[in-house]
């Protein structure tokens, strides 16, 4: 076992070869406006074009495909790419297949760039939206994809009250008006919507596959066969729902680079070359150049990181899924020669990687009382030793905050006073002084009033905290709540761990019937209003996340007022009116605004105007440590163009569910040598 003094010495040393083995490395991965003359592929699709089975190379591709610089150099074709997963709905994988996407996130979040879609304009008041589709582009059993594959998304999966896909937020105003789509030809279609939507193209780069679609496109030749209103042998769709799951159906025609040839149920899965895949390299090679991905499922993450050091995967990127935490590094590390790997690291991408919500809906009036109050709020905070925690958990890597989004947020990036800002909130209660945060619960009460060494409500009743977490969580959120434990305990608040299975704790979350939620934070976000929920509660999750939902339902006013008589937790779905005035009731309604402000200087105004209020009437809940790295990631040493943290733009944002990691660092052209 290595001792601290070694860890850290060993840490210092790898940091610095990586850093002189990239410093010469230009930032690459990224798409090109290139023309290319002519065109290439690899020897297996040769084989099937001399016998017939497929069209040449330039007939498959479109007018114009996506052209690609790889991260360090023009690949070679041919390979089986190896991985393991721990879930056996392969979920994780779909993150690497970031092209479904309309448009895509490119250097790490900060620009959108062209995908499916290579053009767009809007008017002035960004009420109308005008997209042109890559003319050309196949899906991969050939066939185009035009622009009745988004009617169909739009008409007949979205808005088709059977079908389970559901019109997405920002396809409605807020008085419930849905959005227009007008189809103009093949390739042109408009999206029109009753009130301004500045920030449509980042709602339509977010999530994408890691919520298996990016839910505005989809193969409407082959779905149509199996849906109710074209097909007279189904009368539900149960059907036309299985068969649009890319990551278990092999028939089911995808965009991106592998498509699914061969399931063995809850075993393993089998993915081969897209023919008709749209993106090329800077020489005019068809991507990928891998020929397959052969996944197998292990159910112990323990059995599967030994096989991963012991060199039977190929690539392990720093998530999706992360099977080793941080502390786990050196034993990494250690591991390279035997598992002829090199060890990469990539930056974790959050604002505040763990996060504590005391219940402000709390259904006992004493602790929603107490959890309502600043100055409690303020004592949790600064009795956190943040800096202890970073300096063990994430080898002094990281900065306290007790906020904010990720730095990386426009508005923080577009002017000094968001700079300002984002350092004002970040800094904002996040000072360790144990002796302030017994000030504080003095100060309200909060004291021992039965000489048991803990300190009561006011009210002379027991206080007890419980952190409520999931069992699943990653091995490091493990280690930060034992550390809150103490020290909460340290300043006399008797605290508890309560560990629950994910899909429970995730009932607790929507039903607001945790204690303090402990749970990731700030992770999301281009900028700090496309995916809010930190800002101001936007639906049923993290903090007061009843009133979240009664925003989430405001375009359905009806439904809204038919409930109001009933108990805010057995309303369908459960939603509370925030009271007029207060702290959350102002969030929303700014951040309705800023949803709808066309002009971004304008907008950052009312981002800011928001975090004055986290400021001054907060924490609402409490951040601990941000933007530390993520967990270890492998690379086998004849596995190619995986870019390191330095060539990445903010060293890599991994862990967002948004960002649509690893899919943006392009996994189409990774490439394989002979060992």
């Amino acid at each position: 076992m290595l001792s601290r003094k070694e860890v850290i010495s060993l840490l210092v040393t790898m940091s610095l070869l990586v850093l002189l083995s990239s410093a010469a490395l230009a930032v690459k991965g990224e798409a090109l406006d290139t023309v290319i003359d002519e065109y290439n592929q690899a020897p297996m699709l040769q084989e099937m074009v001399d016998a017939g089975e497929i069209s040449d190379v330039e007939d498959r591709l479109p007018k114009n495909p996506m052209v690609i610089e790889p991260w360090h150099e023009i690949g070679e074709y041919g390979g089986t790419w190896h991985r393991f997963s721990t879930s056996q709905d392969w979920i994780f994988w779909a993150n690497y297949l970031y092209d479904w996407s309309l448009v895509r996130w490119t250097k790490d979040s900060t620009e959108i760039a062209p995908n499916i879609v290579v053009e767009w304009d809007s008017n002035e008041e960004k009420t109308s939206w005008t997209f042109h589709l890559r003319e050309g582009a196949k899906w991969s059993d050939g066939e185009a994809i035009t622009t009745e594959d988004i009617r169909f998304w739009w008409e007949d999966m979205a808005q088709d009250p059977g079908h389970a896909e559901s019109i997405p937020e920002w396809g409605r105003a807020p008085n419930g008006e849905r959005m227009e789509l007008n189809i103009v030809d093949d390739y042109t279609f408009q999206m029109n919507f009753a009130v301004s939507s500045p920030l449509l193209l980042e709602r339509l780069a977010i999530w994408c596959d890691g919520q298996l679609r990016s839910y505005t496109i989809a193969p409407s030749h082959y779905l149509k066969q199996f849906h109710p209103r074209y097909s007279d042998e189904y009368d539900d769709y149960v059907t036309v729902q299985e068969k649009d799951n890319f990551l278990l159906n092999p028939e089911v025609p995808v965009l991106s680079a592998w498509m699914l040839v061969e399931e063995e149920v809850g075993e393993r899965v089998r993915w081969e070359r897209n023919p008709y895949y749209w993106v090329v390299d800077t020489a005019g090679n068809q991507l990928p150049y891998i020929d397959e991905v052969d996944m197998r499922y292990v159910a112990d993450a323990e059995v599967m990181k030994l096989r991963v050091m012991e060199g039977q995967a190929d690539l392990l990127t720093p998530a999706r899924p992360d099977i080793f935490s941080v502390r786990e590094l050196p034993l990494v590390l250690q591991s390279e020669e035997r598992g002829n790997y090199r060890t990469i690291r990539w930056g974790g991408g959050s604002g505040a990687v763990f996060t504590y919500y005391p219940n402000r809906e709390h259904q006992d009036p004493d602790k929603k009382e107490l959890y309502n109050t600043p100055e409690f709020n303020r004592a949790l905070s600064h009795a956190l030793n943040r800096q202890e925690m970073i300096d063990t958990l994430y080898f002094g890597e990281g900065y306290p905050t007790t906020g904010t989004y990720h730095p990386a947020a426009i508005e923080y990036r577009r002017t000094e006073e968001g700079r300002e800002m984002f350092e004002k909130w970040r800094d904002s209660y996040v000072e360790y002084d144990p002796e302030k945060a017994g000030s504080l619960l003095d100060e309200i009460g909060v004291v021992d009033q039965t000489g048991d060494g803990w300190r009561d409500l006011p009210n002379g009743e027991s206080l007890v905290l419980r952190i409520d977490m999931s069992s699943g969580a990653r091995d490091e959120y493990f280690d930060i709540n034992e550390m809150t434990q103490e020290f909460w305990q340290d300043v006399g608040l008797n605290t508890e761990i309560n560990t629950v299975a994910g899909a429970q704790l995730g009932i607790m979350d929507s039903e607001q019937t945790y204690d303090i939620l402990g749970n990731r934070g700030n992770e999301e976000g281009h900028d700090n209003i496309t995916f809010p929920v930190w800002l101001a509660p936007f639906w049923g999750e993290y903090w007061e996340g009843l009133k979240g939902q009664y925003f989430a339902l405001r375009h359905d006013p009806d439904l809204i007022e038919a409930q109001l008589d009933r108990d805010p937790r057995d309303r369908e779905p459960p939603f509370m009116v925030p009271e007029p005035g207060s702290a959350v009731d102002r969030l929303q309604k700014l951040m309705a605004q800023a949803m709808e402000e066309p002009d971004s200087y304008a907008r950052d105004q009312l981002v800011f105007d928001m975090i004055d209020i986290h400021i001054e009437e907060g924490p609402f809940w409490i951040g601990t440590v941000g933007t530390p790295p993520a967990s270890p990631g492998i690379v086998k040493n004849n596995f190619h163009n995986v870019p390191y943290a330095e060539e990445l733009e903010w060293g890599g944002r991994v862990y967002p569910w948004t960002q649509s990691y690893p899919g943006q660092v392009l996994p189409a052209q990774y490439f394989m040598t002979e060992e």
